[in-house]
């Protein structure tokens, strides 16, 4: 069986993982599984990994684009009631809303947070990424990003997911 491996033909950075071969141009084909480089085995989100050129061999491989000695793990976001962070998908604004809670807890402040916006409960379709400066978000405690794509204005398509999980975070859709 082949597997479809896309990716964005700027940064290599891949986007979908199928058995079915994709549309678009920007994609290799895997025949062996044991080629994929451990991305049909994990659980975490797919733009951990990226495809690269091996010139020696004339071949395009994936590879993980994580550091293995840091947090590899990668969580969908929910809604709960304490958090430290939440973030709203309001629907009357079409904004995406990053809050710092009043009483946040966090120890190691990381430079960077990376929200990956995914097709429902799947994390190996990424709709859309988004980076958020952590020192940004502490001074100004909230942090406001208008919709991208009209399928993040849908009520049902939508899951959130992250690889910081020292964090704790909680998602809302706000429809009123």
């Amino acid at each position: 069986m082949n597997f479809y491996v896309s990716y964005f033909a700027d940064s290599k950075e891949v986007w979908q993982f199928s058995n079915v071969q994709p549309n678009s141009d920007d994609f290799i084909v895997i025949n062996n599984i044991e080629d994929l480089g451990g991305l049909h085995e994990r659980k975490d989100c797919i733009t951990n990994y990226k495809v690269n050129y091996d010139s020696v061999f004339d071949k395009y491989y994936i590879t993980s684009k994580v550091a293995k000695i840091k947090n590899t793990s990668f969580i969908e976001i929910k809604e709960f009631v304490y958090a430290d962070i939440f973030i709203v998908q309001d629907f009357k604004s079409n904004k995406w809303k990053f809050i710092l809670s009043d009483q946040c807890q966090i120890d190691d402040n990381p430079e960077k947070l990376y929200f990956s916006i995914c097709k429902n409960n799947n994390p190996n379709i990424l709709i859309r990424l988004i980076e958020i400066n952590f020192n940004d978000l502490f001074y100004n405690k909230e942090i406001i990003i208008p919709f991208q794509y009209q399928i993040e204005k849908d009520k049902e398509k939508i899951s959130i997911f992250t690889h910081y999980i020292s964090i704790n975070y909680s998602y809302k859709k706000n429809y009123e």
